[in-house]
């Protein structure tokens, strides 16, 4: 027993002393695998823990490339194809306020929309707000960014996101009140084009850059609604329409995307002939006539010419006040202003005539004016003046009329109807779908 004691007493020193050994080795071994690897992070661990400790710069390393492509994802443009543009009704033309009132129905489209879950993201929502996270908002929220620049009033009647098969078709009818710059040269022979301009607030140089497909215009429906112009007596309103992709640039290193479409309007002049033209033209024909009266000092026949061609004078300054009611205060002269101011010369030349003669003939006992010399010589300049006139003015404004329509016929065309399959593909989504589409809009 007591040997037992000894040996057990013996051993307890030494398995002390062993331990003690063995921990000091796992000390050693692991101060020197902290100074062999500074970043134990990098090195493989088994435990969780391993992965937990490592270094921050290698966590942001390791996350940057996701972030990049979400960057990238987002970043990426979304293409709008024109699908058809209708002018539904052109209500409304101020030649004096260059403004027209006007409604439209515009279809735009997102190919294989349906097909990315970004755009599909708010498709049943009536709310869409813009994503916190860092990726692309839907196509509801893409449709509310669609802006007219050139509305100065504007009420949508319906907006709507409609899938059609893989793709995403943005309908939009709208009616508004809208600027446009009138060209009134060639006045009351002129013919307007009524341009709209519609873009999405979504710059290309922001983080949801969108972008029209010019390819698409060729294929675009579009067509003007003829038969419900309310305006058919003043103007002809033609049954084509010419489509164009624009940048907008309100400020230096932003550009939207815009769309414009336009439609063409033809004056009719038959109301500015009839009303102006003829009583200008009548009223210095009339002024000729004075060569006609005899003028002596005497009996104060010289008075009772000036005072007739000054009274025929003061009348065509009303009609020229007339016509000024009916143009806005441009910069420069139309066809119709330059006619007026003509035959208004024309009578103030008359006027100063029979004056000066008057002043300048000896008064004798019978002096006659129509049969001397000088009289029947400014009679017949005034003549071939007022010939010249009524000559020259109908020609430039019925060839500058030619010239401008040809030229705008080879741009804006006739007008394309909606191919027959694309309006069968139309009528069997809007069957699967009820209630987003009628009939009745995809209609011309």
């Amino acid at each position: 027993m007591a040997n037992r004691r000894g040996s057990c007493s013996a051993q307890a020193p030494c398995k002390l002393r062993a331990a003690q050994q063995a921990d000091s080795s796992h000390s050693r071994s692991s101060r020197s695998s902290r100074t062999a690897s500074p970043h134990p992070g990098r090195n493989a661990s088994p435990h969780p823990a391993g992965r937990i400790a490592s270094d921050p710069a290698d966590a942001a390393r390791t996350a940057s490339p996701v972030r990049e492509s979400k960057k990238e994802t987002r970043r990426r443009s979304i293409p709008i194809q024109v699908l058809r543009v209708n002018l539904l009704q052109l209500q409304y033309i101020d030649i004096t306020s260059q403004v027209f009132s006007a409604r439209y129905l515009l279809q735009l489209r997102i190919p294989d929309g349906a097909n990315d879950a970004d755009l599909m993201r708010d498709f049943y929502d009536n709310e869409p707000v813009f994503p916190q996270d860092t990726l692309r908002p839907g196509a509801r929220w893409f449709m509310e960014q669609i802006e007219f620049p050139t509305a100065l009033s504007l009420v949508f009647n319906g907006k709507k996101v409609v899938q059609m098969g893989r793709h995403l078709d943005i309908v939009v009818k709208v009616t508004g009140t809208f600027f446009e710059h009138m060209e009134l040269h060639n006045f009351p022979f002129d013919i307007q084009r009524i341009t709209t301009v519609v873009s999405f607030a979504c710059a290309e140089e922001g983080i949801v850059p969108v972008h029209f497909v010019e390819e698409s215009l060729a294929t675009a429906a579009s067509a003007v609604g003829t038969d419900t112009f309310a305006l058919s007596n003043m103007w002809k309103l033609y049954p084509g329409m010419n489509l164009s992709v624009k940048q907008l640039r309100p400020m230096p290193g932003t550009t939207y995307p815009s769309l414009s479409f336009a439609a063409l309007v033809i004056r009719k002049p038959s109301y500015f002939i009839a009303n102006t033209v003829i009583p200008l033209s009548t009223l210095t024909f009339l002024a000729l006539l004075q060569f006609l009266l005899p003028g002596a000092r005497a009996d104060q026949a010289a008075t009772t010419r000036i005072t007739y061609s000054v009274t025929i004078l003061l009348t065509s300054a009303t009609y020229k006040l007339f016509v000024a009611d009916h143009l806005p205060a441009i910069s420069y002269l139309s066809v119709l202003d330059r006619y007026a101011l003509a035959c208004y010369m024309l009578q103030v030349g008359m006027v100063a005539q029979g004056a000066l003669l008057g002043a300048l003939i000896t008064s004798t006992d019978e002096p006659s004016w129509p049969t001397d010399d000088a009289d029947i010589i400014c009679g017949a300049v005034f003549l071939v003046l007022y010939c010249a006139v009524h000559i020259y003015y109908p020609w430039v404004a019925i060839t500058s009329r030619q010239r401008d329509l040809t030229a705008e016929r080879l741009i804006f065309g006739r007008g394309k109807e909606i191919p027959a399959d694309t309006y069968c593909h139309y009528r069997e989504t809007t069957s699967q779908v009820s209630g987003i589409i009628t009939n009745a809009e995809l209609a011309v």
